[in-house]
């Protein structure tokens, strides 16, 4: 997973519409937008995949300054 956009990980793999809606709404985040969605992705335990649904946010951080910093991506199944 390291050196991997976040959006290009497993989680999302076969999945090009929550991909494509996850790395929108990372770039919408690096500009100061917060976003919020479900999204389907992919859950793999003890070698089965099952696809569910994630409660999906990407939000900005900024510095005392204003200045964004990161994105904060989180997911609640």
């Amino acid at each position: 997973l390291v050196g991997r956009t976040f959006w290009d990980l497993p989680w999302w793999a076969g999945l090009p519409i929550s991909a494509a809606r996850v790395r929108q709404a990372v770039l919408d985040a690096a500009t100061g937008r917060r976003v919020e969605f479900d999204a389907e992705y992919h859950a793999s335990s003890s070698g089965e995949v099952t696809t569910r649904w994630v409660a999906f946010e990407a939000a900005p951080e900024r510095d005392p300054a204003g200045a964004i910093v990161r994105v904060a991506v989180s997911g609640v199944d």
